[in-house]
């Protein structure tokens, strides 16, 4: 990786727009800072020339300067660190939070390429790697470099051979530790790649508990997790291992050159080729440029190390994300006023087929969703119920065909448009930790409390809510923890009629709950019906006896469609997956 790289844009213009400032005020510190170290050097020398000579006014007047040359270095550099961190800090925190934005725009194929474990680890690890470097190490890069450079100079004026003669280890230390450093990018890259992977591990874990106690697969796990845990183990030690061989250069590049200098220095003072005085200030000023070229390895070191994390970021910004543009919520004002007679949904030989798959998961499919409808799809497992819903919400785009909504091409919708004229209640039901209130307002986030109670009671879950021991503002654990099934379905449907959209699609409403609950879900769907267009994705055919439209669906196509009693005056597949269900309950 070439320097041009590690300053690219990726680095720094992308998340340090606002901030330039402070990297200015901390690159003129750190300038002022080595003049200022210069200035002390210059007073030592002229003190011990005056102090040689019996001078008593110079030597006082040197003294002050020094004193003061002390006092703006220390002010100094308490501003590059205060600066380089202000820096480094809104630069992390601009880096982040756009790193998330991005990834909550992200097309629906791009963010299911990755584990969920994955992507915790790259806002996490990757971005944290980042900080650090910027926070802890980018005021020692800006200082480090100047001052080694600012002290060069003064010394190569001062006595140029002896500068010459100390300097023949630096090139060549810098070269090996250059060299050395380039594998630390790639290994410290795959080692963040590992993380991700444990991360991902442990999700899996904490998520499939029960599966995994329920199947015995415990050791197995533990098993896993060990192979992947040592794999990391043993990259962080060919890690720690490269890291280490820069140490050995880093001793040498602070030690030879005080050796040289102590030995040739006193040499020429002794023939009266270089003032005792000289001599001092050389000493004390090659002590600030060893110290800066040697701190130059580890800084390049947590230079590649950020580098590593940055390429992971940059692949992810890489990734697609939905397209914005197209009819926005605004225009959708007019929209839903459509005649009962015209089409709310409409499919017209639409395609689609899932990325790395061979076979369509949507084949030819056409039918039309009129207002005030109810439509329900029906079919064995794998079908392609699901994948309707997915293109419905614009997760997806179709590889053929048009999808209609309100009688406008779905495409010229944006994603966020669309979705606004369509509440979903997926089978898999997803509450954020809070209070129930807060969970049903995320339909409409700036709705009365009186709403929200009229929604819940709308959805059959005012009267469980109502025994809760704080009703409304009852707190509830990470994925509904402390509510069942049925429970955690009520309130998606209270937030989905909170929303107040026209349309409401439901992704297998009652495949996992218990009889009770899937009646009064039935009764919120007969409820519902009276002012809502209802599409309803189902497994359990008694959810969808009394729909207008059953649409039966095998292998990606539309294989039959009527109401329930025209279906089961047919012996086709949906009267036999309605034998089998009653042979199931028998």
């Amino acid at each position: 990786m070439s320097f041009k790289e590690l300053i690219s844009p990726s680095i720094l213009n992308r998340s340090a727009k606002g901030s330039r400032r402070y990297l200015l005020i901390a690159v003129t510190a750190a300038i002022c800072g080595a003049l200022a170290e210069m200035a002390i050097a210059l007073s030592i020398m002229r003190l011990a020339d005056a102090g040689l000579s019996g001078d008593e006014n110079t030597a006082i007047r040197m003294s002050i300067y020094m004193s003061a040359a002390v006092i703006v270095g220390f002010l100094l550099k308490f501003s590059i660190k205060a600066a380089a961190t202000r820096f480094g800090a809104n630069t992390a925190y601009k880096l982040r939070s756009s790193l998330f934005a991005h990834m909550t725009k992200l097309k629906q194929s791009e963010a299911e390429s990755r584990h969920a474990g994955d992507w915790m680890s790259v806002l996490s690890n990757d971005a944290f790697a980042i900080e650090q470097f910027f926070t802890y190490h980018l005021c020692n890069l800006l200082f480090h470099p100047i001052m080694a450079t600012g002290t060069f100079i003064f010394l190569f004026l001062l006595q140029w051979k002896l500068v010459l003669l100390c300097c023949l280890i630096i090139p060549l230390s810098l070269l090996i530790s250059w060299q050395l450093g380039k594998p630390i990018i790639r290994q410290s890259q795959q080692l963040q790649e590992i993380e991700g992977t444990i991360n991902s591990q442990i999700q899996d874990a904490v998520l499939g508990q029960a599966l995994i106690k329920s199947y015995g697969r415990q050791n197995w796990l533990r098993e896993r997790f060990e192979r992947v845990l040592k794999k990391g183990l043993f990259k962080s030690f060919d890690l720690e291992r490269q890291r280490s061989l820069i140490i050995p250069w880093q001793i040498l590049l602070q030690t030879l050159p005080f050796a040289m200098c102590i030995l040739y220095g006193g040499w020429l003072a002794i023939h009266g080729d270089m003032r005792p005085a000289a001599l001092l200030a050389f000493i004390y000023l090659l002590g600030y440029c060893i110290q800066s070229a040697s701190a130059l390895p580890e800084l390049i070191n947590q230079l590649f190390v950020a580098a590593g994390a940055v390429r992971r970021l940059d692949q992810i910004m890489d990734y697609r994300t939905e397209d914005d543009t197209g009819t926005t919520v605004a225009d959708n004002e007019d929209r839903t006023s459509t005649d009962e007679s015209e089409s709310v949904i409409s499919f017209n030989d639409v395609n689609f087929q899932y990325a790395g798959r061979s076979v369509l998961a949507l084949n030819d499919i056409t039918y039309d969703v009129r207002k005030g409808q109810f439509v329900a799809i029906v079919g064995p497992s794998g079908s392609g119920k699901s994948t309707i819903m997915k293109l419905l919400s614009k997760l997806y785009e179709p590889n053929g065909g048009e999808i209609r909504l309100f009688g406008k091409p779905l495409a010229d919708y944006n994603p966020q448009a669309a979705r606004s004229m369509i509440s979903f209640v997926k089978q898999h039901t997803f509450l954020f930790p809070g209070t129930i209130l807060d969970n049903i307002r995320h339909g409409k986030p700036l709705a009365t409390d009186r709403e929200v109670i009229e929604a819940s009671i709308a959805a059959g879950a005012d009267a469980f809510i109502q025994q809760l021991s704080e009703s409304y503002l009852t707190q509830i654990g990470e994925r509904g923890a402390g509510l069942s099934g049925g429970q955690m379905q009520r309130i998606a449907i209270a937030r989905a009629l909170l929303k107040e959209a026209p349309i409401i699609v439901f992704d297998e409403p009652t495949s996992a709950l218990d009889g009770e609950s899937e009646a009064i879900i039935q009764e919120t769907l007969r409820q519902v019906r009276r002012e809502k267009t209802i599409l309803v994705i189902a497994h359990r055919l008694s959810t969808v006896q009394d729909a207008d439209l059953i649409l039966v669906m095998d292998q990606g196509r539309i294989v039959e469609s009527g109401t329930h009693e025209q279906l089961m005056r047919h012996s086709g597949l949906y009267s036999g997956l309605h034998q089998n269900l009653l042979e199931g309950v028998s």
